[in-house]
């Protein structure tokens, strides 16, 4: 089972019109630039699941827009049975239709409140969703905050040794050393003082007494003895390494502690309670409910104290109103028998887990303080979890190319803005083209050249394609030119993203990022070389006969006659002639340039280089720099719908055409 589609309106970026993310798996990656919807699926998913870890704080209403405001997710079976968990199962057993529901989202006094409106009585209580947010202090969350992550890890433990999930163990030693400790003569002393204050300040009305003694050692009790624990730098190592460890690897260790605390599921039924189909039901973490009668609560209870207290109670208890004597000491303990194995029952239904779960783990910028390398192992590890436990469902935001080239491309959601201004999630793998011969080409491609570099593409708002990185070092600078100081197009052109294939331009990339209807970025140019010696003027040359089928407003070619370096030559004879190192009085054209490359083919990165930084020069001394035809059209289609200012008159170099 997962979490198949979510469609949000009148929240967020769906403020005009809703948005609607599909998920194809347990595993997906959601990315997009800065703006283009991340956001609103994150907290869309959180908002629409009722049960989460950790607590989310309020949001404000004024991210509302007009109604409908609505969050809808549709969950959805698994295909294969060797991919069914053991809920899943059993919902299908019982008939029961995959999960769905309506999250409807309400202001009340200045913050989001939300109705969920369940579909066919599902059982949407066992759906529990883990939320890390991108903005979280992972310090702060493993030592002081989330102590609830701990408590589900020892839990989880406790669990697959003994099948009870009430921490007896740990409250029973804690219970041990508490006893222990509130003898020693300065703790004595200590609540004597706090005991005569106490007992003066609330005398008047209802007289209160404090001593350590008294503590019931209850999972929040557990939960501040390890966050003492974890806070005491100068006498615990470990803590003292998390304090100075690297901020990449404490995020690691918060994700992986809170991973760690996932049970597995127990094969027990579900048990259908009014509430839906569950046999626990935590309203958010940290709060207790437990559906169970006050019967079941009682069998429980004797069952995790281990004997028949209710039994042996009953028995005293008679006998000691027929006698009509006073209540016993047997009676008092039998009653402290029934009393601790009710709040161990209550500890075990107050675990986050149920006895059934499907558990959605959403995180957000995981790449946060970590080298790619480390971004690599993690991007595996998530993906092997989610393929590996059946009940997981993993789904990871981000901004990393690195993260992005770590994925298959069936895993990756791109989150960008359609040509309507409206937010859009596309799957890869999507791409509607009907030659199915030719769609299994261009995700081949994609799988095999989607490195960090071309992965910056799927980001890019604009973007140009060359054939390789001598074009690349070249152009940015001739971008520069272009912009004739406008600092509008300065921030243009430093912002273009120039991605060299290290080939000849084909329908990889292009279709991929600019196929109609499914368009992956606003506008895609392609620079490249003619190739063809002779007289046939640039203007003669034409795009393959596949890029007929798209849009000339999104995806164009251009060409350099008969490469690059030949063409650039006209107007910047002096440039070129320092570039490659020839005398003062050497003749120098087109022709030249193209046999001298012809003879020493691996000169050219060199020459580019020497290229770009003369472009510099004479851009800080204000001297004069042409731009090939075919380069400034290139920059003009490409910015001509978002590039409106003109240069000012205190431009530092001229612009000759």
């Amino acid at each position: 089972m997962y979490l198949k589609k979510i469609t949000v309106e009148g929240y967020r970026a769906a403020a005009q019109a809703k948005i609607s993310c599909e998920f194809k798996s347990r595993f997906s990656l959601i990315l997009g630039a800065n703006g283009s919807g991340k956001t609103t699926i994150n907290e869309a998913i959180a908002l629409a699941h009722p049960i989460r870890f950790p607590w989310m704080p309020p949001i404000d209403a004024s991210v509302l827009g007009d109604s409908p405001r609505r969050v809808t997710v549709e969950y959805a079976y698994e295909k294969r049975k060797s991919e069914e968990s053991i809920f899943e199962k059993q919902l299908k057993s019982r008939q029961i239709p995959a999960p769905n529901w309506d999250s409807i989202l309400e202001r009340s006094l200045g913050s989001v409140r939300v109705q969920r409106k369940t579909k066919n009585d599902i059982p949407r209580d066992n759906i529990r969703l883990i939320h890390l947010p991108a903005v979280r202090n992972p310090i702060d969350e493993l030592s002081r905050r989330d102590t609830q992550i701990l408590l589900e890890l020892f839990r989880a433990a406790e669990r697959a040794s003994s099948g009870k999930a009430n921490l007896a163990s740990l409250k029973s030693e804690a219970k041990y050393l508490l006893d222990a400790i509130i003898k020693n003569g300065a703790v004595v002393s200590v609540e004597n003082k706090i005991s005569q204050n106490m007992s003066r300040l609330s005398s008047g009305v209802s007289e209160h007494h404090a001593f350590v003694g008294t503590q019931v050692i209850d999972d929040a009790y557990l939960a501040r003895v390890f966050e003492m624990l974890l806070a005491l730098e100068d006498d615990r190592d470990i803590a003292k390494r998390l304090q100075v460890s690297s901020l990449g690897y404490v995020n690691l260790l918060h994700i992986a502690v809170v991973l760690a605390g996932i049970p597995n599921a127990k094969s027990t039924p579900v048990v259908q309670s009014n509430a839906g189909y569950t046999s626990a039901h935590v309203a958010s973490a940290g709060s207790k409910s437990n559906p169970v009668s006050s019967q079941e609560s009682l069998d429980s209870a004797d069952e995790a104290s281990g004997e028949s207290c209710a039994t042996d109670a009953g028995d005293i208890e008679d006998h000691s109103i027929d006698e009509g004597v006073e209540i016993s000491s047997e009676l008092r303990k039998a009653r402290q028998r029934i009393e601790e194995a009710e709040r161990m029952a209550d500890a075990e239904a107050d675990s986050f887990y149920p006895d059934q779960f499907h558990v959605l783990v959403l995180i957000e910028e995981p790449e946060a303080h970590l080298h790619p390398q480390l971004q690599f192992g993690l991007i595996r590890y998530l993906r092997e979890l989610a393929n590996e436990r059946k009940d997981i469902q993993v789904i990871v935001t981000t901004h990393s190319a690195d993260l992005a080239a770590s994925c298959e491309p069936e895993d990756v959601i791109i989150m960008r803005k359609d040509a309507n201004g409206v937010p859009a999630a596309r799957t890869l793998t999507d791409v509607p083209i009907d030659n199915e011969k030719l769609k299994k080409y261009l995700i081949d491609q994609t799988k095999l050249h989607l490195d960090a570099t071309r992965a910056s593409a799927l980001f890019a708002d604009r973007l140009l394609l060359v054939e390789g990185v001598t074009e690349a070092a070249i152009l940015r600078q001739f971008g520069r030119v272009w912009a004739k100081g406008d600092e509008h197009r300065v921030a243009q052109i430093d912002a273009l993203a120039i991605l060299p294939l290290g080939r000849k331009v084909g329908p990889w990339p292009i279709q991929l990022l600019a196929t109609t209807g499914f368009e992956l970025v606003t506008r895609v140019a392609a620079l490249t070389d003619t190739d063809v010696k002779g007289d046939k003027p640039r203007s003669a040359h034409r795009p393959p006969k596949w890029h007929e089928d798209l849009n000339s407003d999104v995806a164009r070619f251009f060409w350099s006659h008969p490469t690059l370096e030949p063409s650039l030559v006209s107007g910047n004879e002096d440039m070129v002639r320092r570039c490659l190192g020839f005398a003062a009085n050497t003749q120098i054209s087109p022709s030249i340039v193209r046999d001298h490359f012809g003879k020493h083919g691996g000169r050219k990165g060199e020459f580019a280089i020497r290229f770009s930084r003369e472009i510099e020069r004479r851009l800080a001394k204000g001297l004069s720099v042409h731009v090939p035809d075919e380069i400034r059209e290139m920059f003009d289609w490409l910015f001509d719908d978002c590039t409106n200012s003109v240069a000012t008159s205190g431009d530092v170099h001229d612009y000759v055409e």
